[in-house]
């Protein structure tokens, strides 16, 4: 791939969309988990305050990062690796641990792991490719802007 700021700006809309996707995801679950809790059991609206708050912070990051705002930039990455952090010992801690597995949460944290992980992977690509961009003599400066 040649290392042009049009790269940039794919690699940026890339992420921004996975980002609201993975935000989009999170609405979802907290609006499913808010019915569930609604009918089943109360504590569940924990989880869905969570999935909520997780889903809205997630598409504030996609506007910030559509802006490549430094701070939304870090941010989403802190975020990201501490999600797929915490979604890795959740599964563990169903597996190994659970004498009763709980299927569906396996699956969800499974696909919340790899969409974090994934948005990891492109966010430390864009950055290597930003340092790139900015080492070669031919780049603009001008297509950089950072808040």
């Amino acid at each position: 791939m040649p290392l042009t700021p049009a790269t940039e700006k794919k690699f940026v809309e890339n992420i921004s969309k996975l980002t609201r996707f993975t935000g989009g995801y999170c609405l979802f679950f907290g609006a499913v988990l808010f019915l569930v809790s609604l009918v089943l059991n109360p504590v569940i609206l924990f989880g869905a305050v969570l999935h909520l708050i997780t889903g809205l912070l997630f598409l504030l990051f996609a506007n910030g990062i559509k802006q490549r705002s430094q701070r939304s930039i870090l941010g989403l990455t802190l975020f990201a690796a501490t999600l797929a952090a915490a979604s890795s010992i959740a599964i563990l801690f169903l597996v190994l641990i659970e004498a009763n597995w709980n299927i569906p949460a396996l699956i969800g944290l499974t696909i919340f792991m790899v969409i974090n992980l994934q948005l990891l992977v492109e966010l430390f690509l864009w950055k290597r490719l930003r340092k790139r961009l900015s080492a070669t003599p031919e780049s603009e400066p001008q297509a950089f802007t950072s808040n």
